[in-house]
């Protein structure tokens, strides 16, 4: 069930105090939202931030062009009620308005949600030491 109080958007400059009111240190938060190859989705709860998601845009030679998503995070009290998967979403559309061909995570094997969450938005499991995921954009 969807936590329907919950809104997800994508950050912009100007929403520095949301990622300071996450807890995240301004010489950090400044950082994230005034590079633009760095992607933040936030889930608020009226005011209160209950989820934050990272994604960084990897240009490389010729079409290799990749979203990487580097931590999708849910506070205990909104978790299974599918805000993770809204915060992975918001990153997904935010990769395919750019251009790129995929989307990347890397997870241990032992990490059971992040596996799940990416497994059930269609990622397909590749080959490597860690579980690599990709998500088609």
């Amino acid at each position: 069930m969807i936590a329907v109080t919950v809104d997800v958007r994508l950050l912009a400059q100007d929403d520095l105090a949301l990622l300071e009111a996450a807890g995240i240190d301004a010489t950090v938060a400044g950082p994230l939202v005034a590079d633009p190859s760095r992607h933040v989705a936030i889930a608020l709860d009226g005011e209160r931030v209950v989820g934050i998601a990272f994604g960084v845009e990897r240009r490389g030679a010729g079409d290799a062009h990749e979203l990487e998503i580097c931590d999708v995070s849910v506070v205990a009290s909104h978790r299974r009620q599918g805000v993770g998967r809204r915060l992975l979403d918001a990153l997904l559309e935010r990769g395919r308005s750019l251009g790129c061909r995929e989307a990347r995570v890397e997870a241990p094997r032992d990490d059971v949600a992040a596996l799940r969450l990416v497994r059930a938005a269609g990622a397909v499991d590749v080959p490597e030491p860690l579980v690599r995921l990709a998500l088609p954009l």
